[in-house]
């Protein structure tokens, strides 16, 4: 074997190469069942919380340095990472299923010259495969054949590049007289070569050729009567079926697997997504750096007060077993007593319950009604089931609900500040209609004249099927339709040949085309062009005098006379009108007249394509030399003269217009996004002024804001000096928007990001982390294009270009390619890397920053599911947007931060105990909390309540979320930060201050009950750990805005496994003794529970004071709308009327007009004056 065949580029047809053929087998699954024990735990010890778990387990199995029974630490690990395991082995299962759906498809394949039928995986490269109608592509593979007469193949590609009309894919070796069987038998015997390029993961570039290896094929075709031959040996995209698509509307298709598996344009595009982190969490990892710093600082004092308190106190009975010890060992031993001890200020049961908090978060959302297709709504609340819907049984769960992928992103939905969104087919609906042309006189009109008619009936790559017309591209599906209701219709399209019905004062004529040659579109060239040549048709004989003027040596011919004359062949050109006006020599009007036509039609956000035309000469050799270059690369001289000489000296013909319906509610989402403070972009591949005027239409920008517009046609590498004079007025025009405070700040962003240079050093990165947290929000709009962006960047003025498009309330990129589209999410994460982003599309060409982004969301529309599965998250229709933000990422947010400061203050409580306990046992680490009861404290007894909190709390009602956005932010308390964490373990400091002063001075006598003394030590730890569970679940209730049954639930679950646990103590003695007995005596002893009434409610008294004290003197929006509401006493309305300039992401400023009637004083109206 040769070299090339090794690395893929040289397969051979019908015959297998065991050692070279790749195998079709796809796995994407994590783990085998012989390994899930090694990966899962190596995994699992990156992480630098399991890692100090586990040093604290360690530590315990040290003898005479246990503090508590090892038993008491390892469970909650292994709770932990058996919660941790259901989650990983759920999310393979998942892939697996996905893989063995995949690779478990039957097909009928012809190896070696036999005809078999295997599943996808044992597919091998070189094998011919019959794949049936409605099959989906296992590999691949090169047309080789198809059933229809046409030799045309559909496919569909919705997965793979987000476009929902059926493509046209053209067959390699003509067998259109033959059977099914035939055909089969056929190409048993076929054998031939492909040589095409190395794997890789361009899917709108693939070329090659095809030849026969074996002399047997003449002998075949002989028997055939010699009717079939190769159509061309080179091939092109026009003749490969990619993988992953799906064939429609034809019998079967004859193909030949070249790529297989893992080396297939789809899996090699699958880019691994991005490790995408909930920024709470990042924040909870910085917090835990504190309370990490404050563990270390409390250890060592306690070891060095242990240390002294040994040679104080060495004699003393406290101190006989380890009076033989050295004060360093004792120090020694302090300082590992005191770690375990210490090791709760970081809660193992934290990051547990935020992950299962979050599953059950996605299950909400999931089942949000609200969130859910209408249809299916409203067929759901007549009483029927979806399978019993012939429309809606069809469709995917994404295209009926929205689908939670990755429930960290949820949590994120609250923070974001960015939104970066396709337009076509997100923000629109991808339903191209017709609207209008501007003809050959520069008018604008709804009806087509001759050469406009011919202009889209003939300029373009749509198939006719069924009645209709299926294509690439749904702007060119809807000017054929254009053209067909204007008498033009195409009946029938080969490789070869067009066929219409022209309608001509009322009577049916026939016409007949024979394609000579086809350039076409291209992201790059923005063009396409078709050579044609009619044949002329009979004259019917009653028609003789009424067609003479169309008549040509006996033939009649159609084709407007400005076109072409009578039998020659011509070429129709058409693309984006900045690439087209340049190839434009003749026009009956002005082209400034036509410019300002196709500027009035982009404003009303139509999209625009601009027909050209002309008699090309020579056309056999120019045949020929198109031949000879059509597989070169698109930037290849030849290719670019030759498509030059025909795209040249062209004859304007039409302008034509087509309208993109844009999505339900779309104006009222984006405008109540930009009023919550989110920064809007438009990142699109359409022209500069369709895609403002979508953006001004659709509400993304205000029509009232002013416009910085950066784009080519003014800015270059000539006027570079001119682009940075616009920068910097655009920068000075931004800072009169701002109050003098802001714009020192402003200026001060600017520069600290003119230093930082990409690559921040730690001073300059401090402070950026104190301004990114602040977006400067003006009421301006950015208009750039890719070329000047490219522009900025190579001139290194990035820095000014995105202080000013962060400041602005909207950006519009226009003319991007998917590449662009990341790359501009990318350098939005590198110039504010501390700012959360999102971005939203439809299509496979939106997957790159989708993928790229913080959070990414999929929109289930008519472009297919590749978008939704590279997703975060997946919903039916843009204005589900509104929803996610600013209900379900509001709501999780504030639940999943109280989450973090309740484990931290539940656990600071037993520590601070313990450390308390430390002045009555001189410093010798004895703990003050019952160890079994220690063991199920985090793991189950204050679990349930909290879990059921983050489930179900809200502290809004969710139509005001909806109503005022500014209720998207929080204040500090409401945030897991810095502040928050302190003022929990401060909190807990003093709770536990009260449980312990409180059961010292009353068990230090001992307790009496029924004449006798009942007291040990394990009552007394005991009662302080009942204590502590008490008082973390009353600040659970305390923290509920609005209860409900299921949070009534998770409390009583949590005080049932309370005592449930020391039931299980009293006979289990294998954790320790230290419940025996204990269960009956808190049952029987009145002094017991009145000591645990008493702590409780003392320890709770400050937070609950200050807690409603804050309310009525300091108020919360949310606060002030929920008293209101909660009073029927009192009427008010509550609307906006201006929001503010922002400053900073968790304030905004509102002012409320409130209209009052007569009513009683009541707690609404103190609020209220505060707000006022």
């Amino acid at each position: 074997m040769s070299d090339t065949k090794n690395d893929g580029r040289n397969i051979v047809i019908n015959y297998i190469d065991e050692e070279h053929s790749k195998i079709n087998k796809v796995t994407t699954c994590k783990y085998q069942w012989w390994n899930f024990v090694f990966i899962f735990l190596f995994e699992q010890y990156q992480k630098m919380c399991n890692i100090f778990y586990l040093v604290n387990f360690l530590f315990t199995l040290i003898p005479g340095a246990a503090v508590v029974a090892p038993s008491t630490v390892l469970m909650p690990i292994l709770f932990v990472l058996f919660v941790a395991a259901i989650r990983e082995i759920l999310e393979d299962i998942g892939r697996s299923k996905a893989d063995k759906q995949a690779n478990s498809a039957l097909f009928k394949h012809i190896r070696c010259g036999n005809l078999l039928e295997s599943i996808s995986a044992k597919l091998r490269q070189g094998d011919i495969l019959i794949i049936e109608n409605g099959q989906e592509v296992p590999a691949d593979c090169v047309l080789l054949s198809s059933s229809e007469k046409s030799g045309i193949a559909f496919v569909s590609t919705a997965s793979l590049d987000g476009e929902s009309n059926l493509k046209p894919k053209s067959q390699l070796v003509s067998t259109t007289n033959l059977s099914k069987e035939d055909q089969i038998e056929f190409f048993q015997g076929f054998r031939a070569s492909v040589t095409t390029s190395a794997p890789n993961s361009k899917m709108d570039i693939f070329n090659g050729e095809i030849q026969e290896v074996d002399q047997n094929n003449q002998r075949v075709r002989e028997s055939y009567g010699n009717t079939l031959k190769f159509n061309t040996n080179n091939f092109s995209l026009q003749n490969v079926l990619i993988r992953g698509s799906k064939l429609q509307n034809t019998d079967f298709a004859v193909a030949a697997a070249v790529y297989c598996g893992k080396e297939s344009r789809l899996l090699m595009g699958q880019s691994k997504t991005k490790n995408k982190l909930s920024r709470l969490e990042a924040r909870i990892n910085q917090t835990m750096l504190l309370i990490i710093g404050m563990t270390i600082v409390i250890i060592a004092i306690m070891t060095l007060v242990g240390g002294f308190e040994f040679i104080g106190h060495k004699k003393e009975v406290t101190f006989q077993i380890e009076a033989t010890k050295n004060i360093y060992q004792i120090m020694l031993q302090r300082f590992v007593q005191f770690f375990i001890i210490c090791s709760q200020f970081l809660p193992i049961s934290l990051f547990v319950t935020l992950e299962i908090a979050r599953f059950f978060q996605g299950l909400v959302i999931e089942a949000d009604r609200k969130l859910r297709n209408k249809e299916v709504n409203m067929l759901i609340e007549s009483g029927k089931k979806i399978k019993d819907d012939k429309v809606l049984s069809l469709l995917s769960t994404q295209q009926k609900s929205v689908q939670v992928k990755n429930s960290i992103a949820v949590e994120n939905l609250a923070e974001v500040n960015i939104i970066f969104s396709d337009k076509t087919g997100t923000m629109t609906k991808n339903n191209m209609i017709f609207n209008k042309v501007v003809d050959k006189y520069g008018k604008v009109t709804s009806s087509l004249d001759s050469v406009s008619a011919f202009a889209l009936g003939l300029c373009h790559s749509v198939m006719p099927f069924k009645g209709d017309f299926q294509g690439e591209s749904p702007d060119e599906v809807a000017l054929v339709r254009a053209a067909a209701q204007n008498n033009l219709k195409m009946t029938q399209k080969t490789a070869t040949d067009y066929k219409f019905s022209y309608k001509l004062n009322e009577v049916d004529y026939e016409l007949q085309y024979k394609i000579k040659l086809i350039i076409p579109f291209s992201s790059a060239r923005k063009k396409f062009t078709i050579v044609l040549q009619e044949i002329g048709s009979n004259i019917p004989t009653q028609q003789i005098q009424n067609t003479q003027n169309l008549q040509y040596n006996g033939k009649i011919y159609f084709t407007p006379n400005e076109i072409t004359q009578p039998g020659q062949p011509f070429c129709i050109t058409k693309g984006a009108d900045s690439f087209m006006f340049p190839l434009i020599s003749q026009v009956q009007v002005q082209p400034n007249i036509i410019q300002q036509q196709i500027d009035m039609l982009s404003t009303q956000g139509l999209r625009t394509l601009l027909f050209g035309y002309k008699q090309v000469a020579n056309i056999e050799n120019l045949c020929q030399q198109w031949e000879k270059i059509k597989q070169l690369d698109e930037e290849d001289e030849k290719y670019f003269q030759l498509t030059q000489q025909l795209e040249s000296d062209l004859t304007y013909a039409c302008v034509s217009a087509v309208e993109d319906e844009l999505q339900d509610e779309i104006f009222d989402t984006l405008d109540i996004l930009r009023r919550s403070g989110i920064n809007l972009w438009m990142l699109t591949g359409d022209k500069t002024l369709t895609a403002i005027n979508i953006a001004k239409t659709s509400g993304l920008a205000d029509q009232t804001h002013q416009v910085f517009q950066f784009i080519s046609e003014e800015y270059s590498k000539n006027n570079v000096h001119a682009l940075k004079q616009y920068l910097q007025s655009s920068m000075e025009a931004q800072k009169q928007y701002l109050s003098e405070n802001d714009r020192i700040k402003y200026q001060i962003e600017t520069e600290q990001k003119e230093q930082k240079q990409i690559k921040p050093n730690a001073k300059v990165k401090n402070n950026v982390i104190d301004l990114s947290r602040k977006l400067l929000i003006t009421p301006t709009t950015v208009l750039i294009d890719a070329p000047t962006l490219q522009l900025i960047i190579e001139e290194n003025l990035h820095h000014q270009f995105f202080q000013i498009a962060f400041s602005a309330s909207a950006v519009v990129c226009c003319r991007l390619s998917p590449h662009e589209k990341a790359s501009v999410v990318n350098f939005s994460h590198i110039y504010y890397p501390y700012l959360t982003s999102l971005a939203i599309g439809d299509g496979a060409n939106d997957v790159g920053m989708i993928k790229m982004a913080q959070i990414g969301i999929g929109v289930a529309g008519k472009e297919g599911m590749h978008a939704c599965n590279s997703a975060d998250i997946a919903i039916p229709q843009f204005s589900f947007l509104k929803r996610l933000i600013l209900v379900h990422g509001r709501t999780n947010h504030s639940r999943n931060a109280f989450l973090t400061n309740y484990s931290v203050f539940k656990n600071s409580i037993l520590i601070f105990c313990s450390l308390i306990y430390q002045y009555n046992t001189y410093v010798t680490a004895q703990i003050a909390s019952e160890q079994f009861l220690l063991m199920m404290y985090n793991t189950f007894i204050t679990f349930f309540s909290v879990l059921i909190y983050v489930i179900s709390e809200k502290q809004v009602y969710e139509a005001y979320l909806e109503m005022y956005p500014s209720l998207r932010h929080f204040r500090a308390l409401h945030e897991a930060d810095l502040k928050s964490i302190f003022l929990a373990i401060i909190n807990g400091l003093y709770a536990a201050f009260v449980v312990y002063v409180i059961h010292h001075y009353v068990f230090q006598n001992g307790l009496w009950h029924d004449g006798m003394q009942h007291i040990n030590i394990y009552t007394f730890q005991s009662s302080i750990t009942i204590c502590a569970a008490y008082i973390s679940i009353l600040r659970v209730m305390t923290e509920t805005y609005q209860f409900n049954w299921l949070l009534v639930i998770g409390i009583v679950l949590s005080i049932v496994a309370l005592y449930g646990s020391s039931l299980v103590g009293t006979y289990i003695t294998m954790f320790g003794i230290g419940q025996i007995g204990t269960l009956l005596l808190l049952f029987q002893s009145l002094t017991v529970n009145l000591i645990i009434i008493i702590c409780v409610i003392i320890a709770a008294i400050p937070d609950i004071v200050i807690r409603f004290a804050r309310r009525f003197i300091n108020p919360e929006e949310f606060e002030v709308l929920m008293a209101a509401k909660a009073k029927h006493t009192c009427s008010r309305e509550f609307e906006i009327k201006k929001l503010e300039t922002l400053e900073s992401l968790h304030t905004i400023k509102e002012e409320m007009i409130i209209q009052e009637t007569p009513c009683l004083k009541s707690a609404s109206e103190v609020f209220i004056k505060n707000v006022e």
